[in-house]
């Protein structure tokens, strides 16, 4: 089917990207809920893993400046940090 592609002059064939799947173990009941509506909606996946990606994908790229300075800093990675105890 590739050979047939290229001589008919379409676009080749290029592997399929690997992919990784996302179990969700363990979500409370109220998450549950809101990312099942966001499945029933669609546009942002077709399951609860697919959804789960979308979100935080999307979040990561919303936060990327920050959590390269704080990978940077290394005095808070990711911005994380503990209390200090008395």
């Amino acid at each position: 089917m590739g050979e047939e592609a290229q001589r008919k002059g379409g676009r080749p064939e290029s592997p399929a990207p690997p992919r990784r799947s996302i179990e969700m173990k363990a979500v409370d009941a109220v998450t549950y809920r809101m990312i099942e509506s966001l499945v029933a909606y669609g546009r942002f996946g077709s399951s609860n893993p697919e959804v789960a990606l979308y979100i935080i994908r999307h979040w990561l790229m919303e936060k990327e400046e920050y959590l390269r300075k704080a990978i940077a800093s290394r005095g808070a990675p990711l911005g994380h940090y503990t209390e200090p105890q008395e």
